[in-house]
Formats: structure tokens, sequence, C-alpha cells
């Protein structure tokens, strides 16, 4: 079972830090996401639930299927 952990952080230093630790603990690499954004805190949100639901990996996609906004004109939402 995946389990998804969130820390805040203060500065960006202390989420690398953090990052660090656990590297040196054994996750990998590619299952931290650091993200460094400047959206808002609903922006942010909507990213990581719409991540929770993404077999893609293509959050956009999953974010306009949730809020009723239509893709693209030429694309499809999957």
């Amino acid at each position: 079972m995946k389990h998804i952990v969130t820390g805040v952080f203060q500065t960006y230093d202390e989420a690398r830090h953090a990052q660090a630790a656990l590297l040196q603990r054994g996750f990998a690499a590619s299952d931290i996401d650091l993200p460094a954004r400047t959206e808002g805190v609903l922006a942010g949100i909507e990213r990581l639930v719409g991540s929770f639901f993404s077999a893609t990996g293509d959050v956009r996609r999953t974010t306009e299927a949730q809020t009723g906004m239509p893709p693209p004109s030429g694309e499809s939402v999957r």
C-alpha cells in the first residue's frame, strides 16, 4: 500500500534538509516530491488532490475534470 505524507516548511532550505534526511533513510529520490511553487493555497490543494487520481500524471486534466472547466481545443479529459 502506498502512503502519502505531506510536509510544510517555512523555507526551501528546511524542505531540502528534510528531503536529504529521507534519502539517507533509504527513500528513493523518485518517491520524494519537493515542489517550490508560489501558487495560492487552493491551487496547491487542488494539485495535491488531483495527483491522487491522475493515472497519467497529468494533474491539469484531472483538475479540469473536477472543476468542470473544458480542456483545450482538440484535447479530451482522461
